[in-house]
């Protein structure tokens, strides 16, 4: 018979110690939960700011190509006003497949569900990166 065993470093309510996974109480398991949400929360975060320098490098490219003024600033404001929004976006997105989501016997009856979502969710999307973008960055908007 193979025992697990549950590490947990660092002080807490519970105490510091090795218990075998069996004779765990329960604030270990809850202590794992956030820390297992906060580590998958700083993956989505660190992904979309990936993107977001990846895509802010193809923007200082192209504009020098084109013999456009630019700096490596604007450009990564100006990724970071797209890509921003949709990390911001992506919890309302997870939480819809989560609420809704398509398998064999219900794929049709949620697919408008998610048809309406994605539609909301992209007019949102367009409508803070473009008041960012123009409003924030480029100072089109006089307030």
């Amino acid at each position: 018979m193979r025992i697990r065993f549950l590490i947990h470093l660092g002080p807490s309510q519970c105490g510091i110690g090795l218990l075998p996974a069996a004779f765990t109480p329960a604030c270990y398991s809850r202590e794992m939960e956030t820390t297992r949400r906060w580590t998958t929360w700083a993956v989505i975060a660190g992904c979309w700011t990936v993107f977001a320098f990846a895509y802010s490098s193809h923007l200082y490219v192209y504009h020098n190509l084109l013999g456009e003024p630019t700096t490596w600033q604007l450009q990564v404001a100006e990724a970071f006003a797209n890509f921003g929004v949709w990390a911001a976006l992506t919890p309302v997105i997870l939480l819809l497949a989560r609420r809704f989501p398509l398998r064999a016997g219900n794929w049709l009856a949620f697919a408008g569900v998610h048809l309406a979502a994605a539609l909301v969710v992209s007019l949102v999307q367009v409508v803070v990166h473009t008041v960012l973008d123009l409003g924030f960055i480029h100072g089109q908007f006089n307030m």
